[in-house]
């Protein structure tokens, strides 16, 4: 059993969502369409991915978790979005997975292998791509958003 998965149903439950205007004003400032690919890494219940999908084409959502996967999964299911989920530490995913326009990065990167995420950003982020790293608060009001 993975360190998360007696909280996956809390994390469905309790965990804040990111507000709609962060999405907006991240694909307005990226310039995100249909054409681009974007995954998350440590995506838990998804909230990041799934908040991105109505803006992009490809969206795939990496956690170790299975129970986290199986959250996002059921959430991505009820919205109607197709997420591609892949069981995997984010240092472990292997060379095959690709490379994408966005990478995401919620409230995982403590969990992360710091000594090999620079590797692991610069060989999944596509030539003008970029990688967020997103807060848990707000930049407009510091209000916690998750």
């Amino acid at each position: 059993m993975g360190r998360f998965a007696t909280t996956a149903a809390l994390y469905e439950q309790f965990r804040p969502l990111y507000s709609p205007e962060f999405f907006r004003a991240v694909v307005e400032r990226l310039r995100l369409g249909k054409q681009h690919a974007l995954i998350d890494l440590g995506t838990g219940p998804g909230l990041l991915a799934l908040g991105f999908a109505p803006y992009v084409g490809r969206i795939v959502g990496v956690d170790p978790e299975p129970a986290m996967l199986e959250v996002a999964g059921r959430a991505a299911d009820r919205a109607g979005y197709d997420l591609a989920l892949i069981e995997s530490a984010a240092e472990a995913l292997p060379r095959e997975v690709g490379s994408f326009d966005v990478v995401t990065i919620g409230r995982a990167l403590h969990w992360m292998d710091r000594d090999k995420v620079g590797s692991l950003l610069e060989r999944l982020v596509a030539p003008g791509g970029a990688v967020l790293v997103c807060s848990a608060r707000s930049a407009t009001d510091g209000a916690t958003i998750g």
